[in-house]
């Protein structure tokens, strides 16, 4: 009996592990959304939902007033260009373990590279189009791509550096999970490593704090004794 029960569980885990899934993730624009949809349910990932309101007390404490002055605490990664390309690289490398349950039916990039200095423009300009030259002979040596848009841009006027992309798969729930464990470990020593960094910048910089208010209270001592 348990081991026939068994047998149905592994049955219905291997369904669901093959249960096809399309994912769509766009980026424009400062605006990031992302979705999947499984047969015809769609599901949103983000942006995530609003809330709705919530009914407003008919008299509000000096407590409540103190929680709306506060401010909301943001959550930003600050991470470098090398550090989003080194990111890039661990989920290419998470997806060439999974090249047989990924279809792309559209991958869509546009890039403008631009810098204050033009030297610091044409660097990274040589870093993203190195990058991404090296990237699409991969994607169609190792998948199935349906469409795909390239465009990388140079820009010597000192403007804004601006990115947009377009991303549609279709993906196995399986393979979802694997990727999302590969991906997930790659990420979090490259977010560990970019913590360390700026621990370590802060501490120099306070070091080097500590170190002029020292010298401008020797100075003052000094001038005390002449």
């Amino acid at each position: 009996m348990r081991l026939t029960a068994l047998i149905i569980i592994l049955i219905l885990l291997t369904a669901v592990m093959l249960i096809p899934i399309g994912v769509y993730a766009s980026y424009a624009d400062g605006n990031f959304t992302a979705s999947a949809h499984a047969w015809f349910y769609k599901l949103s990932l983000y942006p995530p939902k609003e809330k709705k309101p919530k009914p407003e007390p008919e008299e509000s404490t000096e407590a409540d007033a103190e929680k709306e002055e506060k401010p909301e605490k943001s959550f930003s990664l600050d991470f470098s260009l090398n550090d989003w390309l080194e990111l890039a690289r661990v989920a290419l490398s998470a997806l060439r373990r999974l090249k047989n349950g990924v279809y792309f039916d559209l991958i869509r990039l546009s890039a403008v590279i631009s810098a204050p200095d033009p030297y610091d423009a044409v660097m990274r300009y040589n870093a993203v189009n190195g990058f991404v030259g090296s990237t699409i002979p991969f994607f169609e040596s190792e998948f199935r791509v349906k469409e795909k848009e390239i465009y990388i841009g140079l820009d010597m006027n000192g403007g804004e550096s601006g990115a947009s992309f377009e991303l549609s798969a279709s993906v196995r729930v399986g393979t979802i999970l694997a990727l999302g464990f590969a991906a997930g470990f790659g990420f979090s020593k490259i977010l560990i490593k970019n913590r360390i960094r700026r621990i370590r910048e802060r501490v120099a910089r306070n070091g080097e704090q500590q170190t002029e208010r020292n010298d401008a209270v020797d100075h003052e001592q000094h001038q005390g004794s002449c």
